[in-house]
This record gives structure tokens, C-alpha cells and sequence, in this order.
């Protein structure tokens, strides 16, 4: 009978047992997080997006790691720069470099993966649908596929600024166009303003000037020049500026018409502010 006894005994310290060798579960992320892919207007310049993340639960949870997938970029871009614990009402922005495009794959909102730890110590894993609040895309990805289709044509640059340096006079914005040599064309269609720099067109200011000129691989280089005005004078113009000098150009290219903004030197930024101080002296 003692044999008996001991198997039943090993039987039931093995299922007493059992519960604590088990694994527990991932935790999942608490109801009420979500995710946003955006570009605030301080990231325009630096070309950044971010991976807006708001934690509308009622528990804190730690990030640790996320990523944003989406069609027409042609890798992940991933945000790895340590941990950030998000409590509850809070929003905390993942800044992140967008990768290089893939312009010929077709578009979609992507996938934003948030890696986490939650409020209990165990660490997880979500998949989240990205929100577009400022409706970034698919604008984003067609401004900078149509930046590369005129890149292949011809180099466009926002080259420098020309006046006489007297108050109350306009200046011109010399646009440089340098064909590469390759087969090809776009259209230069026109420049819009900003909110601080505005087009001059026979004797006032202007939020559009119509260039249309036509740029072919194999033409020589040129210049297109465009008459500037501040679109005011007051105290903050300067002192408020993000993205005065970021002159926005309408091109068609590849038989789609966007809007291209083209990368600006410290340099060009600085001539601008330069000329809006002496025009409003």
C-alpha cells in the first residue's frame, strides 16, 4: 500500500505544481492607446515625421521601441532612443527620419508597432492603425517622389537673394536650374508664398506667381528670377519665423503637378532674413 500511496502523492504535487511553471501571457497594450504618423510645423525644415502616440487609458504604460511601415517608404523607420513612460491623458511625439521612397509601389496608411512595457513590469508588443490628422499623406510621399523625378532632370536650388538693400524696395529670388544631361522635362509652373515672404507682380504682392518654364535634361544652365516682398513688418515677423524661407515651388512632373519645397541652405535662409530687416528698416 505504501507504493500506492507515494505515486499519489507525486501525482498530485506534479498538478499543485503545474500553474507555477506555466508562462504567462503578453501583456496587451490598455484600450484607448492610439498612434498618429505627423509632421509638426518645427519638423518641416529638418524633413522629420514623428509617431504621435496618445494614451487615452487609464494606466501608464513604458515605450520602448517603435516603428512606422507603410508602402511607399522602402524600409521601416524606427524610433530607438531609449524609454519614455506615457501616462494616462498624455501624448508623447516618437521623432523619426523617413527612409528613402519606393515611388513606384502603390500607397496605404501603414502600420505603426509599439514595443512596451506595462504598468505591471511585463513587456509586449501592439500593432496600431495610424491616424493622419493633419492629412500629411499621401501629399508627403508624392512631394518627395516628385522631387526626384525633377532631381533626375535637373538640379533646382533656391540659390540667393538680390537687392539693393533699401528699405521699402523688393529684391528677387534667384532660382538656379542646372539639367543633369539625362533624358526627360518638367515644368516649372510657379512659386507660392509663405508666411513671410510673399511674390512681387506689377506693383503688388502676391500668394502665386505663374512662371511656366519648361526644363529639359540636356538644356544649358539658367536662372529664373522672382521679385520678393515681406508679407509684414511687425516685431515677431523674424523673431516668429520657421518656415519663411522655404519657398514652395508648383512643378509638373512625369505628368502630375505638386508642390516641391526645396531643401534651402543655412545661407539663403539667413539672406532672407537679412533682406526682410532692411526692406522693413
Amino acid at each position: 500500500m505504501r507504493p500506492r500511496r507515494l505515486l499519489l502523492g507525486l501525482v498530485a504535487g506534479a498538478l499543485l505544481l503545474a500553474p507555477s511553471g506555466c508562462a504567462s501571457a503578453p501583456p496587451e497594450l490598455p484600450s484607448g492607446v492610439s498612434a498618429d504618423v505627423l509632421q509638426r510645423r518645427t519638423d518641416i525644415a529638418d524633413g522629420m515625421l514623428a509617431i504621435s502616440v496618445t494614451n487615452g487609458s487609464d494606466a501608464p504604460f513604458t515605450l520602448t521601441r517603435a516603428s512606422y511601415t507603410a508602402p511607399r517608404f522602402a524600409e521601416p523607420m524606427t524610433w530607438d532612443d531609449g524609454e519614455r513612460t506615457l501616462a494616462p491623458g498624455r501624448t508623447l511625439d516618437l521623432r523619426i527620419r523617413p527612409s528613402a521612397l519606393a515611388c513606384g509601389s502603390g500607397d496605404g496608411p501603414g502600420t505603426v508597432v509599439v514595443d512596451f512595457v506595462a504598468d505591471d513590469g511585463r513587456s509586449g508588443s501592439a500593432e496600431l492603425a495610424p491616424g493622419d490628422p493633419f492629412d500629411l499623406f499621401p501629399r508627403f510621399t508624392d512631394e518627395g517622389c516628385a522631387t526626384e523625378a525633377v532631381a533626375a532632370v535637373a538640379d533646382v536650388d533656391l540659390a540667393r537673394v538680390d537687392g539693393d538693400g533699401m528699405p521699402g524696395h523688393p529684391a528677387e529670388v534667384v532660382i538656379t536650374v542646372v539639367p543633369t544631361g539625362a533624358s526627360g522635362s518638367f515644368t516649372l509652373d510657379g512659386i507660392r508664398a509663405t508666411p513671410l515672404i510673399r511674390m512681387w507682380d506689377s506693383g503688388e504682392s502676391v500668394e502665386r506667381l505663374a512662371l511656366g518654364v519648361e526644363v529639359h535634361g540636356d538644356d544649358p544652365p539658367s536662372e529664373v528670377r522672382v521679385p520678393i516682398v515681406p508679407v509684414r513688418c511687425d516685431a515677431h515677423a523674424l523673431a516668429d519665423d520657421k518656415v519663411g524661407a522655404n519657398l514652395p515651388l508648383e512643378v509638373t512632373a512625369g505628368g502630375t503637378s505638386i508642390r516641391v519645397v526645396p531643401v534651402i541652405a543655412d545661407e539663403f535662409r539667413a539672406a532672407i532674413h537679412a533682406f526682410v530687416s532692411e526692406y522693413c528698416a
